[in-house]
C-alpha cells in the first residue's frame, strides 16, 4: 500500500505558457488528462500563468495550489506553480538581497510604462512605434524585475515534512545563472544543517547539463552557454542529492539516458539534451523515472517515482 511503503510520485515540466501549437486552451485540457492518468502526488511547473496553473489544479485533483510569479507585463504573464494532494506552504526566496531592491525598483518602473501604455491607448495610437516600443520595453524590464527567485515548499505526507526547493534558473547567461546557483546552493546548505530535511528534492528548469555532457556527443559541447555552467557541479559538491539518477554507462563513460532528455533547442522539437532535473536527497530511493509528452510546451516532463527515507 501506498502509505505503508512511502511512495512519492513527482511530475515536472516547464510549461511554455502553452504556446507552441497556438491552441492554449485545447493543450491545457488535453495535459491535465495526460497528468491525471500519471496520478502524481506533487506537481512542479515553470512558465505557466496563474489562469492556467488555477485550471491544471482543479481538473487534476491536486487541490494544494502555491503559484509564484515572476513577471507580468499588460497581459503577459509567468511563473512557476507547485500542486499537491498534500497540505502545502511555501515562501519565495530572493538570490540575493540587491536583487530585491532591483525587482523593487524596476516593479515600479514596468507600472510607469503600463500607464504611458495606456495613455498612447486612449489616444488610438495602439499600432504606433512609440506603444510597440514601451510594449516590448516593459516586457524586459518585467522581466528583468521577476525570475529572481527560487521557492521552498514543504509538504506533509505520511506525517513526516517533505522539502521541496524549486526554480527556473536564467537561460541566457551562464553568469548569472551560475550567480543563482552559488545563491541557491547556500540556501540548500544551510537548510540541510538546520534541519537535516531528511527528505528533500531539487526540481527543476535549471538549464544547465551534467559536466560529463558537455563532453563526446553532445551537440553543443563547446557552446559557451553550457561549458561555463558551473551549476551542475556546484550541486554535486553540496553530498547531498543524487544528481547521477539519469546516468547510465556506454563503454563505461558516463552518459545521460537519451530516453531522459527533454529539451532540444532548435526547435525541431526532438530532444537532445536533459536541462530539467529532479534531484532526490541521498537515501531515497528512485523506483522510476521517465518523460512524458505535454502538448503545447517545448520541454518534455520529467516523471520520478521516489521511496521516502523513514
Amino acid at each position: 500500500m501506498m502509505s505503508q511503503t512511502l511512495e512519492l510520485k513527482i511530475l515536472q515540466a516547464n510549461c511554455y505558457n502553452f504556446q507552441v501549437n497556438g491552441t492554449q486552451a485545447k493543450d491545457i485540457e488535453e495535459s491535465s488528462k495526460i497528468i491525471q492518468l500519471e496520478k502524481p502526488d506533487i506537481v512542479v511547473l515553470e512558465e505557466i500563468n496563474k489562469p492556467q496553473a488555477n485550471y491544471l489544479s482543479l481538473h487534476t485533483g491536486l487541490n494544494n495550489l502555491e503559484y509564484q510569479r515572476n513577471f507580468k507585463f499588460s497581459s503577459t504573464e509567468s511563473g512557476n506553480a507547485i500542486m499537491s494532494k498534500y497540505k502545502l506552504k511555501s515562501a519565495p526566496l530572493y538570490f540575493g538581497t540587491h536583487e530585491f531592491f532591483i525587482a523593487t525598483l524596476f516593479g515600479g518602473l514596468d507600472h510607469n510604462i503600463k500607464r504611458m501604455m495606456d495613455y498612447i491607448w486612449s489616444r488610438g495610437e495602439r499600432g504606433s512605434g512609440m506603444y510597440l516600443f514601451l510594449h516590448h520595453l516593459g516586457e524586459s524590464v518585467a522581466q528583468l524585475a521577476g525570475r529572481k527567485k527560487f521557492t521552498h515548499a514543504t509538504i506533509e505526507a505520511y506525517d513526516k515534512e517533505i522539502d521541496i526547493i524549486f526554480t527556473h534558473l536564467n537561460s541566457s547567461s551562464p553568469r548569472k545563472r551560475n550567480y543563482q546557483g552559488k545563491r541557491l546552493v547556500k540556501y540548500i546548505q544551510k537548510l540541510h544543517q538546520k534541519k537535516g530535511a531528511k527528505n528533500l528534492f531539487l526540481i527543476g528548469d535549471l538549464n544547465s547539463v551534467h559536466e560529463y555532457a558537455k563532453k563526446d556527443g553532445f551537440p553543443d559541447a563547446y557552446n559557451d552557454d553550457y561549458r561555463k555552467d558551473t551549476v551542475i557541479p556546484m550541486i554535486r559538491r553540496l553530498g547531498i542529492f543524487d544528481i547521477d539518477n539519469a546516468m547510465v554507462y556506454v563503454d563505461g563513460k558516463p552518459q545521460i539516458n537519451p530516453k531522459l532528455f527533454t529539451y532540444e533547442a532548435s526547435g525541431k522539437y526532438d530532444a537532445d539534451r536533459m536541462i530539467d532535473h529532479i534531484f532526490p536527497k541521498k537515501g531515497i530511493k528512485e523506483l522510476d523515472l521517465k518523460t512524458i509528452k505535454l502538448p503545447g510546451t517545448d520541454h518534455l516532463a520529467l516523471v520520478g517515482t521516489y521511496l521516502l527515507n523513514k
